[in-house]
């Protein structure tokens, strides 16, 4: 998030997006609904997405990061991956210019997987 000119920065942001995700490269699309909770002080954020590859089946995903550094879930535990994201469309929301469409991706062994997109719905600070 950058600042807009005499604008105090938020401590903590609230945000729901929408957007598709996948869960291993080669994989279909699927349609995406998430959440996202972040401090600025100490950093960090908790993200939880859910999918919906048939109409009886949904898929619950829970991301995190703390101070910079950004876990996946692998089997039943959080391991520590390296990772990119490319943000676009940055917009003013209460004074604060924020992107409005992101992209995240996972640096594997095995190649880079881009894993999600999302666009930002709805956002509010406190």
């Amino acid at each position: 998030m950058a600042r807009v000119a005499g604008k105090q920065a938020p401590r903590t942001a609230h945000l729901r997006q929408s957007g598709a995700m996948r869960t291993a490269p080669g994989k279909r699309w699927l349609p995406l609904q998430a959440e996202q909770w972040f401090s600025l002080d100490p950093p960090g954020f908790l993200w939880r997405g859910a999918i919906s590859p048939s109409p009886l089946l949904r898929i619950a995903a829970v991301d995190r990061g703390i101070q910079a550094r950004r876990y996946r879930v692998v089997g039943k535990r959080f391991e520590l991956t390296p990772w990119f994201g490319r943000s676009e469309d940055y917009r003013g929301a209460n004074g604060i210019l924020i992107p409005h469409r992101i992209a995240v991706t996972w640096g594997l062994p095995q190649g880079d997987f881009e894993w999600l997109r999302a666009s930002l719905d709805e956002i509010q600070y406190s």
